[in-house]
């Protein structure tokens, strides 16, 4: 009885327990986001798939049309690897479209570059972009090496840094000025990553005072009803274009005297 136990144990320890596969799951970054963390990220012709020898990985053999980032060149053959199953985030291409990929470099192999990628690297398919999207990938400013170029855009002069006019919200976050097509800020978290900047609060408006009367000679305050005023026109009543109707030092509404109010009351005043 023991030995038949022992002989159970071990052939669960050998085959394993048959577990149920796990599905790739994953938030689908933005296209920002992937672009910060991808290595070289290009749009891509896919021409045909590759066998591969031990199965885990499925090859795809692409062409450049575009390199918006990274050392590599347009019009290039690229390997790109990616797992061969779903389950485990493997990605899938339709041969003959067209891809914006967001790649890790792996290396060389059979003279090409060869490039890794998968289901949660934020991969679109080109033509269904958005017109923000492909504002923010041609608007790149492409580095390799000490090489730098402005991808599809013109460089612009500025005439200040963009970075001094622009504001973060989050405290960490470093202002990177690009000029590719425009003076544009870009902010990043100290990872390299996008940083969400929420526009700095702005203080709720508050309602002017206003004039009321029948010759305007109440100053009311936002929640005041309107009042009646006996319409005979009184000399005094003058003086008053020498005065703002706005908030006083107790917060209500009033008239500020000026000196040329108090002077205009003077002259107005009996004489002995």
């Amino acid at each position: 009885m023991r030995s038949a136990i022992w002989v159970g144990l071990f052939a669960l320890v050998v085959g394993g327990w048959a577990a149920p596969a796990l599905a790739c799951k994953c938030a689908q970054p933005t296209v920002e986001r992937s672009y910060a963390a991808a290595d070289d990220v290009l749009q891509v012709l896919v021409l045909k798939a590759v066998p591969a020898p031990e199965g885990l990985r499925r090859y795809l053999v692409l062409t450049t049309a575009d390199a918006l980032k990274g050392c590599i060149a347009r019009r290039s053959l690229v390997l790109v690897q990616t797992n061969a199953e779903s389950a485990a985030c493997g990605a899938r291409f339709p041969l003959g479209s067209q891809q914006l990929l967001f790649t890790s470099s792996v290396g060389q192999r059979f003279g090409m570059p060869l490039v890794s990628t998968g289901t949660c690297s934020g991969n679109r398919e080109w033509s269904k972009l958005t017109d923000e999207e492909l504002a923010f990938l041609s608007t790149r400013n492409n580095c390799c090496g000490d090489s730098c170029q402005c991808v599809d855009s013109e460089p612009v002069q500025c005439l200040v840094d963009p970075c001094k006019v622009s504001e973060c919200s989050d405290p960490d976050a470093m202002c990177k000025a690009n000029y590719c097509g425009g003076c544009n800020a870009e902010w990043f978290t100290p990872e390299g990553l996008p940083a969400s900047c929420e526009p700095p609060a702005r203080p709720e408006a508050v309602a002017p005072c206003r004039h009321s009367g029948c010759s305007a000679e109440v100053c009311l305050g936002p929640q005041d009803e309107d009042v009646l005023t006996s319409c005979v026109v009184r000399p005094e009543l003058a003086c008053l274009v020498f005065t703002t109707c706005e908030p006083q030092a107790d917060g209500a509404c009033g008239f500020t005297q000026t000196s040329q109010y108090l002077s205009c009351r003077e002259s107005l005043a009996p004489k002995p």
